[in-house]
């Protein structure tokens, strides 16, 4: 099943199954680190050229993602450092969501 995009969703509900994906992606990756599987966040991350278009959809989404994923690492004592590494290598260090929870651990 793709995981669903931020693109694509158009409810709380949406990115709680984006996040609840990535967390699965993320702990199938660390007990299987040989099976290394990227997670896609956005649509146009296969794109070489790298075509990121923040629009108010994108952001509002983006601040959703990191409520939900934020509520999970508390339910699930997920490392919150290696969920920024993580996310950091799959969009970039300068990418909202990555500079949000970097933000946040700094506060």
């Amino acid at each position: 099943m793709p995981f669903e995009k931020l693109y694509d969703c158009e409810s709380e509900s949406c990115i709680q199954k984006l996040v609840d994906d990535y967390i699965y992606n993320l702990m199938a990756n660390n007990n299987n680190s040989n099976n290394y599987t990227m997670f896609k966040l956005f649509k146009d991350e296969d794109d070489s050229d790298h075509k990121f278009v923040l629009n108010e959809k994108v952001m509002l989404n983006s601040y959703l993602f990191i409520k939900v994923l934020l509520r999970r690492i508390l339910e699930t004592d997920l490392d919150f450092e290696y969920v920024i590494d993580d996310l950091e290598k799959k969009l970039g260090n300068t990418h909202p969501v990555v500079l949000f929870l970097k933000q946040f651990k700094d506060d």
